[in-house]
């Protein structure tokens, strides 16, 4: 998971103090790839695919309480 202070970090990498993809994936140990869609894009928090709740399996089969 990336923080915001991680996405500091990748930038400031590259762009102050000269580094290759390659070395900042090393030194944070993430892929090349997650850095390099931080450094082309303007985020600044990450963002996550949510997922859509699933029904309980059981749901039809539940007894509400008080009922």
């Amino acid at each position: 998971m990336i923080c915001v202070e991680t996405i500091g970090k990748i930038r400031r990498g590259h762009r102050v103090n000269k580094l290759s993809v390659s070395e900042i994936a090393r030194r944070l140990s993430a892929s090349r790839d997650t850095i390099a869609k931080y450094l082309d894009s303007e985020i600044t928090k990450p963002q996550y695919k949510t997922r859509a709740k699933r029904a309980p399996v059981m749901g039809a089969w539940v007894v509400k309480e008080g009922g």
